[in-house]
């Protein structure tokens, strides 16, 4: 039975906000877009003024030799979407056809170097806030004569706020990680014992001597993934009392 598009938009905002990490949102993210959206293709992509900074990945994967990558990194900037977004900074979905006849997409160099190659003839992009002049870009593609509509415009301007909460809350998620793994390095090598948990005692990151004494005195029942009762009560009454 074919979802309704509020079921796909919802859909698509739930999964976006379960992945884990960036490297999990740029790898999924195209397959949740197509899903919602029909198309032959979807993509993550990060579009800079250095083409050797330029990448991308989608779903399904296509094969793209070294050639044409240097074709695409050279030639992305004459793509009126992407050409859009890094004018006005503003993301909201556009389709090329919002700017050029496919007659004219077809004169371009873009095309005929590029987007021929891979089966492209229409498009539909939005892009998520990025420091210029990075532009970070999502994807949809058509081979043969069917243009998105204005309900999927529509249906991908309405999720772009939950896609880009979802993308920075990866984006921290990976940045919290690299930093405790960088604590736990450093501190393990001063030889500290150290820990981090929740208002609730549950243990989110320990150094292994820290670990240890979770297992021996501060944890509960020998769990290394808890602090017991009297140890959360000394916290919080130092926590009232302002004591850093």
């Amino acid at each position: 039975m074919a979802r309704s598009p509020t079921r796909r938009l919802l859909d698509l905002i739930g999964e976006a906000n379960a992945f884990d990490d960036l490297d999990d949102f740029r790898e999924g993210v195209p397959g949740l877009l197509r899903r919602a959206v029909p198309a032959d293709v979807g993509s993550y992509n990060e579009f800079d003024d250095d083409p050797s900074r330029v990448w991308w990945t989608s779903e399904p994967h296509i094969p793209i030799s070294a050639e044409l990558g240097a074709r695409f990194a050279e030639l992305s900037p004459q793509n009126p979407v992407l050409a859009h977004i890094a004018r006005t900074r503003d993301g909201s979905p556009r389709r090329l056809s919002d700017f050029m006849s496919r007659e004219e997409f077809r004169a371009t160099r873009l095309y005929r170097d590029f987007y021929r190659h891979v089966g492209v003839e229409h498009l539909l992009g939005l892009a998520l806030p990025s420091r210029p002049p990075v532009v970070i870009g999502l994807g949809l593609t058509r081979d043969g004569d069917v243009d998105f509509t204005d309900s999927d415009v529509t249906l991908l301007a309405l999720a772009r706020p939950h896609l880009i909460q979802a993308y920075r809350k990866a984006e921290l998620s990976t940045t919290r990680s690299a930093t405790i793994a960088a604590l736990e390095a450093g501190l393990e090598a001063l030889g500290a014992p150290v820990l981090v948990a929740d208002a609730r005692g549950r243990v989110t990151m320990a150094t292994p001597l820290a670990r240890r004494l979770l297992v021996r005195r501060l944890g509960t029942g020998g769990r290394a993934s808890r602090l017991a009762p009297d140890v959360r009560d000394a916290l919080a009454r130092r926590r009232a009392a302002g004591t850093p």
